[in-house]
C-alpha cells in the first residue's frame, strides 16, 4: 500500500512539472495588439528569450532582441521623454542600382538619401510623428556613390507622454536614379516604451530591401 501511494505522489509531481513548462499559459496576454507574454512560465533559454522579444517587432512580422525590460510598472511613459535617435550604418547590396544592363558591379553606384518617420503612439492610438525629412530636411542623410556607410549621424526630439508603442518607417530613395524607392517599406516598432529603463538602447534594423541595408539604434532619457 506504501509502495501504491508513493508512486501516485510521483505521478502527481511529473505531471504539474509538465505543466509548468508548457509553452502556452492562461496567463499569456495581449495588450493594444501588441503580443505582451512575459507572465508565461520560463522553463527554458528558448522560452526566456521569445518572452524578452514579446514587445519588439515590425509590420511584417519580424522580430529583434533590444534588451532587458526596464523596472517601470507602466507601459506607457507617464511624462515626456527626449529621444536620442542614431543611424549607425548603411550598404548597398545590390550590384547596380542605376543601370541594370551594366555588366559593370561595383555595389557602390547609388546615391542614397535616408530618411525617417517616426510616431509616437499613444493605447487609445492616436499618434504624433516626426519626421526627418520635414524637420530636419530632406538631404539629412545624402552621399553620392556610396557603397557602405558606418558611423553615427544623430538627431533628438521629445517624445510625448502616454506614449506606449514608438514605431520607426525608414525610407531610401535613391536620388539619381530618379527618386526610386530602394527600402523594403517596412516598419519597426518597441511596444510599451514605459518599461525601458533609462537610456536602456533599442537596437533596430531593415534588413528586408533587395537593393541595401539599414541599421539604427535609439534610447529615451
Amino acid at each position: 500500500m506504501k509502495n501504491y501511494i508513493s508512486f501516485l505522489i510521483f505521478g502527481l509531481s511529473v505531471a504539474l512539472l509538465g505543466a509548468g513548462c508548457s509553452s502556452e499559459s492562461p496567463f499569456d496576454v495581449a495588450e493594444d495588439g501588441f503580443s505582451d507574454a512575459q507572465s508565461a512560465p520560463k522553463c527554458s533559454s528558448s522560452q526566456s528569450d521569445k518572452s524578452s522579444r514579446a514587445n519588439d517587432g515590425s509590420d511584417d512580422g519580424s522580430t529583434a532582441y533590444y534588451g532587458d525590460s526596464g523596472s517601470n510598472g507602466f507601459d506607457y511613459l507617464t511624462n515626456s521623454k527626449t529621444l536620442h535617435f542614431t543611424l549607425t550604418h548603411y550598404k548597398q547590396i545590390v550590384c547596380t542600382m542605376e543601370d541594370k544592363s551594366s555588366k559593370t558591379c561595383d555595389y557602390s553606384d547609388g546615391d542614397p538619401r535616408v530618411t525617417f518617420e517616426i510616431e509616437f503612439i499613444q493605447s487609445n492610438g492616436s499618434k504624433v510623428t516626426y519626421s526627418t525629412k520635414e524637420d530636419l530636411g530632406k538631404n539629412w542623410f545624402y552621399y553620392d556613390n556610396l557603397g557602405e556607410w558606418n558611423g553615427e549621424k544623430t538627431f533628438t526630439t521629445n517624445v510625448p507622454a502616454l506614449t506606449d508603442t514608438i514605431r520607426v518607417c525608414p525610407k531610401v530613395e535613391d536620388i539619381e536614379g530618379f527618386n526610386d524607392l530602394m527600402s523594403s517599406k517596412s516598419c519597426y516598432y518597441r511596444a510599451h516604451v514605459g518599461k525601458l529603463s533609462s537610456k536602456q538602447v533599442v537596437k533596430q534594423s531593415d534588413y528586408n530591401s533587395e537593393y541595401c541595408r539599414l541599421e539604427w539604434e535609439w534610447y529615451l532619457d
